[in-house]
């Protein structure tokens, strides 16, 4: 079904079979074509998913910010982790009385 709709598969064992429906569906002279495995490999890498919450988008633009304090030396990574922590639980917990 994924191949059909275009939508990925979501369990691992059913990546070869998506990779041959995308294939076929696309055609070998495709320019995508010679490049979907890649999409099998790194899903295939795979331990965990990102988790979603009701606060989700707030969740990743904390991430992406301190993300980038971090990376510019103004912050550690476990401060950075700590107030995203902070924040986030701050703003789901504010969703959650609602």
């Amino acid at each position: 079904m994924g191949y059909e709709t275009l939508n990925g598969p979501c369990v691992k064992s059913q990546f070869p079979a998506f990779l041959d429906g995308m294939k076929q569906k696309l055609g070998d002279k495709n320019r995508m074509t010679p490049y979907l495995h890649l999409f099998t490999e790194t899903g295939a890498a795979a331990t965990n998913y990102f988790p979603v919450i009701s606060v989700q988008s707030y969740y990743v633009d904390e991430l992406n910010r301190v993300y980038d304090l971090v990376m510019r030396g103004q912050m550690t990574a476990q401060a950075g982790l700590d107030e995203v922590t902070k924040n986030v639980q701050t703003e789901l917990d504010k969703t959650m009385k609602k």
